[in-house]
């Protein structure tokens, strides 16, 4: 079978040598006996390259690790050691919410977690009880100015109602467990909240009672460590936040607070501290100020006193915290995230006693910032953050590289993606993503890492519409232009020698949804490029010698979202393109090369909208026909017949597709002759079609959890080579995740 493009047109104008048409009219680099233009469809590639240890078949298969939902203000984290899921991590995705979701290290993935029984707000803490009826279980505080929480049992995985509190707890509420003294096993919980109330955790009643008032209030950047050396070792001291100096040291033995010595600054949003293990202050503590500033101070328990610290390279702010680096370049070095609704880190080194900057996160972290130490499975030794921030996106900090790996995801959100190879450059082998999403944003990939990177901006945003083809004579061979769509006529020009975009010739009239286009292969305009305006009768046809667009020939009727086009390869008008022209009608148009005209073509047997797409069977009664996707949230479909040039109803996918939906072959493995549509419209499934018996199924999945849907503006991006041999990626839309097929 083979691949009709949907929407999205990347076309390569190339004058190749060639001996053999096979489906996209590909040419035998080895044979200089024919020189003809051709059109290349990026989606009908074919993978090649690694092909070993693909850890799937027949699957959407990705490195990005996405939260099934977003996580905000409260989210945390914690690892379970017993019970069903031992070795795994829970995450509370806060925001006043219920969510959970379970991390597996070795899948390195997450899924669905069970529900909380009360919701999560800022300030949420947890605590694992350590004695008692309760034994085993894990506390959560839950924060937003109430007393109620939640109680996890491990062996059955569910949550319950817990103990309530002696007090509502709020913003810059925190915990600490007692190990020594008269209350030894207890826990003692900060209410925050800008209140001096505690509670008591006793695990022998399972209860909490009012515990001592600090000695002012607590609040937003509170936290609190033991004391482990000088006079008032086996204490706590309590750090109080509220944007105040001020802190208390709790005594276990008399279960009393006093006050202790001042910060040297405020500290508030994204307080915290850790402990030094080397170096010239080795066995001190580093307090952190937050609050958007640089501050620190630093904590001497000899002598129980306070002195400024090192300034971080960056303010530090809500999200903000700290995790020691154990191997790689950086190893027995302390990372700092900063929050503060930015990517930035600083490095501590306790040789220097100094902070510089460190590596960028590649996501904003704000809210309900923190990263997962990951011990177990492949990926043991690296740490996992979650930016909060109203996300569902992870990075993977690896200590061997001293980077955060986003896996694979964009380095910006795409709908309505476009893309193409980058054959010369720097950037030579990637492939380069314009993300559409009404912006100039793209991505480069590196198929054989299957990773992504900023790639240069377009000279102007583009949106749904979006097509891009490349350049192999005239005035600018070897580049390619994108028209940005969005309802105007602008274009860039990329230069694959300089990775940069500029202002590109403009198209003849507004392109907008739906717009799409094709290489004109022969007759009078042969070695052009008509493009198809949508959303209008119009077309442009881009003359490679002059670089500019020029009026082209009129549809027969308006395109519009959803509109595609494909070349007929048999039958009655064979060399001609076809274009179906969505619009949520039933009308195409003919494009004859030799006339540059267009003519009315058959109808399709239903309506055709956004998400459209469109295969040539290659197998069973129906080869060589080609089946078209109607989507327009329908499972219906056309069978268009080139010997006859007659359109009929197709067979019925196995649920409804939508905005976003694709389709690509499946060449080899599992589902081998097989093709399977994407039906976006925000979910995972997907439906497979059989040649043999001309029928569709369920197909695989895209991901294990919504954050995996398809969505709007989702693409299936054919690959020549890299990670596995993988035939395609498959932009998700909608956000930054993307999955290979592995066949």
């Amino acid at each position: 079978m083979r691949l009709i493009t949907p929407l999205v047109i990347v076309f390569l104008i190339q004058m190749l040598p060639a001996c053999k048409v096979l489906d996209e009219d590909y040419c035998a680099p080895t044979d200089a006996s024919c020189q003809k233009w051709r059109l290349l469809l990026l989606l009908a590639g074919v993978g090649g390259g690694t092909s070993s240890s693909a850890p799937c078949s027949g699957c959407f298969y990705s490195t990005a690790v996405p939260l099934p939902s977003t996580a905000g203000a409260g989210a945390l984290s914690f690892t379970l050691s017993t019970g069903l899921h031992s070795g795994k991590s829970i995450t509370f995705f806060g925001t006043g919410g219920t969510g959970t979701a379970l991390y597996d290290p070795v899948a390195h993935q997450f899924a669905i977690g069970s529900a909380l029984t009360n919701g999560i707000n800022d300030g949420a803490s947890v605590f694992q009880i350590q004695s008692g009826i309760e034994s085993g279980k894990w506390l959560s505080v839950n924060c937003g100015g109430g007393i109620v929480n939640n109680i996890y049992d491990p062996s059955v995985h569910s949550f319950a109602g817990a103990a309530s509190l002696s007090g509502p707890a709020a913003a810059g509420s925190h915990n600490f467990f007692i190990s020594s003294g008269a209350q030894s096993g207890k826990t003692l919980v900060i209410h925050g909240g800008g209140t001096v109330g505690t509670s008591l955790y006793d695990p022998g009643g399972n209860s909490f009672a009012a515990g001592p008032n600090l000695s002012v209030a607590g609040g937003t950047g509170g936290h609190a460590f033991r004391i482990t050396a000088g006079g008032n070792v086996g204490r706590y001291l309590i750090v109080h936040g509220n944007n105040a100096t001020l802190t208390s040291v709790y005594d276990p033995d008399t279960n009393g607070i006093v006050a202790g010595p001042a910060v040297t600054g405020n500290v508030n949003n994204g307080g915290h501290y850790f402990a030094i293990s080397s170096g010239l202050h080795a066995g001190k503590v580093l307090i952190l100020h937050g609050n958007g500033a640089t501050n620190t101070t630093l904590y001497d328990p000899n002598t129980h006193s306070m002195a400024a610290g090192p300034t971080t390279s960056l303010g530090i702010g809500n999200g903000g915290h700290s995790f020691a680096v154990t191997s790689g370049a950086l190893s027995g070095k302390v990372l700092t995230v900063h929050g503060f609704n930015g990517p930035n880190t600083s490095v501590y080194d306790p040789a220097t006693h100094t902070f510089s900057a460190g590596p960028t996160t590649g996501l904003n972290v704000n809210n309900g910032g923190h990263s997962l130490q990951i011990d177990s499975g492949t990926l043991a030794g690296r740490s996992l953050l979650l930016p909060g921030n109203g996300t569902n996106a992870t990075a993977l900090y690896r200590p061997e590289s001293n980077a955060f790996d986003p896996g694979s995801t964009l380095s910006g959100s795409a709908n309505w993606a476009v893309a193409f190879d980058v054959d010369s450059g720097p950037q030579a082998g990637k492939m380069l993503i314009v993300h559409g999403n009404t912006s100039p944003a793209t991505s480069l990939y590196d198929k054989n890492l299957n990773n992504f990177s900023a790639g240069p901006n377009l000279s102007f945003a583009a949106t749904q519409g979006a097509l891009a083809f490349s350049i192999s004579t005239g005035l600018h061979p070897g580049k390619s232009i994108v028209v940005h769509a969005g309802g105007g006529t602008s274009t860039s020009l990329y230069d694959p020698a300089a990775n940069t975009f500029a202002g590109g010739p403009g198209a003849s009239a507004n392109v907008g949804a739906g717009g799409n286009g094709f290489a004109i292969t022969s007759g009078p305009q042969a070695g052009k490029f008509l493009v198809v305006h949508g959303n209008a009768l119009t077309t442009s046809v881009y003359d490679p010698d002059s670089h500019s667009f020029g009026i082209g020939p009129g549809l027969s009727a308006n395109s519009g979202n959803g509109s595609f086009n494909f070349s007929i390869e048999s039958g009655l008008h064979a060399g001609k393109h076809l274009v179906v022209l969505g619009n949520g009608s039933t009308a195409t148009s003919l494009y004859d090369p030799t006339s540059h005209a267009f003519v009315a073509g058959p109808a399709t047997s239903a309506n055709v909208s956004i998400g459209a797409s469109a295969f040539v069977i290659s197998g069973g009664t129906h080869s060589g026909k080609v089946l078209i996707i109607h989507a327009g949230n329908t499972a219906t479909t056309s069978l268009y017949d080139p010997a006859s040039h007659t359109m009929s109803a197709g067979p019925a996918l196995s649920a409804n597709a939508g905005s976003g939906s694709t389709s690509l072959l499946a060449q080899s493995g599992l589902y081998s002759g097989k093709a399977i549509v994407v039906h976006a419209n925000n979910v995972t499934t997907t439906s497979l079609y059989d040649p043999g018996s001309h029928t569709f199924s369920a197909g695989p999945i895209t991901g294990s959890h919504a954050g995996f849907n398809a969505g709007a503006g989702g693409r299936a991006i054919p690959l020549t080579g890299g990670l596995y041999g993988a035939p395609y990626l498959l932009v998700h839309g909608g956000g930054t995740v993307t999955s290979l097929y592995l066949p």
